[in-house]
C-alpha cells in the first residue's frame, strides 16, 4: 500500500492514512474498513514503524517475527 515515495501513487495521501492507522487516530471499525477497502492483507511492524511509535490498532494474527520485523495477517 505504502512504499518508497517515488514508487507509490498518491504517496502523500497514503502516508497520511497510514500514519492515522499506526497512531490510533481511527476507530476500530474505520480501521478494519480501511484495511479491507485498500486490499491490505498484511501489516508490517519494522524499524520505521517502531521509530514512529506505531501501535497495532487491531488484534491481528502474527505470521512472521525476525530480524526486528513482525508481520501480521489481516483476516
Amino acid at each position: 500500500y505504502l512504499g518508497h515515495w517515488a514508487e507509490t501513487i498518491d504517496y502523500q495521501t497514503k502516508l497520511s492514512e497510514t500514519l492515522k492507522f499506526y497512531t490510533l487516530k481511527l476507530t476500530r471499525k474505520t480501521t478494519h474498513d480501511w484495511l479491507k477497502k485498500n486490499h491490505i492483507g498484511y501489516v508490517l511492524m519494522g524499524s520505521y514503524e517502531h521509530q514512529l511509535g506505531a501501535v497495532l490498532p487491531l488484534p491481528l494474527k502474527q505470521v512472521f517475527n525476525g530480524n526486528g520485523a513482525i508481520v501480521y495477517q489481516v483476516e
